[in-house]
């Protein structure tokens, strides 16, 4: 896959170019917003700093904005081939099943910024997942399957419009193409002391998950591309029954920062590794459809929004 690394000997031009300087200061503040969080974190706290493509969409109704994860068919089968194709991951995954139940649960609070030193040891509205997994490689045993209670929440996110310009004529791509959420969300672990005897299940998703697993010969970051296809209901049989009747999927393409702990060193640095990254998911595949079609130079301008809601599921969050 075209710049996942450093070329040993020169390359053909590009027939994209791609333009990231706009989003660059935003990615920025997301690091060291993370690199501060870090310190003095619970053991049980991790931080999460992904990309992922989707579309801002506008309300017909307020003209409000949110982003809506999920690309077409198409275009996640044309990433999935350049993924296989390129011999340089550092490890392929295998494909896994996983089962998302998502309820509401009371939790301590986190922090004294949560609620206040007059209320620590109180207790909050939270909403956590059990996750299901399983590891096709192996049928049986303790390591086949493996279950947590994780509460995600949403630190701060960036969403990033995509403008593709084709000065020398059109390769049947729309000018708003796929768009970009970057992301930086805290990931607890439960306590199973602190669930419910009886949960209500408010939405729940299956999903079959590739990852791709990279480790850049530049910088040493471990990174994680994530490939899934899921289906979701407000109960386990309505979302398994879609799966196993074939219903169309959402097609989910992420990218993630597997080493956080790393990224206490250059935010400048690890930023434009994100982006460079990002930016391959859209430069490989237009390289392909500009090259097919015969004509020129491509330029794809990223430009930040303003501050909006992500798309919200019946269970909160993506």
């Amino acid at each position: 896959m075209a710049g996942l690394e450093e070329p040993r000997a020169p390359s053909p031009p590009r027939l994209i170019r791609i333009e990231t300087d706009a989003t660059k200061p935003s990615i920025v503040e997301l690091i060291n917003d993370m690199r501060v969080r870090m310190f003095g974190a619970a053991p049980n706290v991790s931080m999460e700093l992904e990309a992922r493509l989707g579309r801002v969409e506008q309300s017909p109704g307020d003209g409000s904005a949110r982003f809506v994860s999920g690309v077409d068919a198409s275009f996640y089968e044309e990433v999935v081939s350049l993924f296989d194709e390129f011999d340089g991951w550092t490890e392929i995954g295998p494909v896994r099943m996983i089962a998302e139940h998502f309820y509401p649960c009371r939790l301590p609070t986190l922090s004294i910024s949560d609620v206040g030193e007059s209320a620590v040891g109180a207790t909050r509205d939270a909403e956590v997942r059990m996750v299901l997994s399983t590891d096709p490689t192996r049928d049986s045993g303790p390591n086949a399957h493996r279950v947590d209670h994780v509460e995600k929440r949403r630190i701060d996110n960036v969403n990033v419009r995509t403008l593709v310009d084709y000065p020398l004529g059109s390769c049947g791509v729309p000018s708003d193409w796929w768009d970009v959420r970057f992301s930086l969300s805290e990931e607890t672990c439960v306590d199973p002391e602190h669930l419910p005897q009886i949960a209500n299940l408010r939405h729940v998703r299956f999903m079959v998950r590739q990852t791709y697993a990279y480790r850049s010969a530049s910088d040493g970051y471990l990174w994680h591309y994530d490939v899934s296809r899921t289906w979701s209901g407000t109960t386990r049989a309505e979302a398994e029954q879609k799966m196993k009747r074939g219903a169309t999927p959402v097609y989910e393409i992420e990218i993630e920062l597997a080493e956080v702990g790393r990224a206490a060193t250059d935010a400048q640095a690890l930023a434009q590794s994100l982006l460079m990254k990002t930016a391959d998911l859209f430069v490989c595949s237009l390289d392909r459809l500009s090259s097919v079609a015969g004509v020129g130079r491509a330029i794809v301008r990223w430009s930040p929004c303003a501050r909006i809601e992500w798309s919200r599921s019946p269970s909160g969050q993506r």
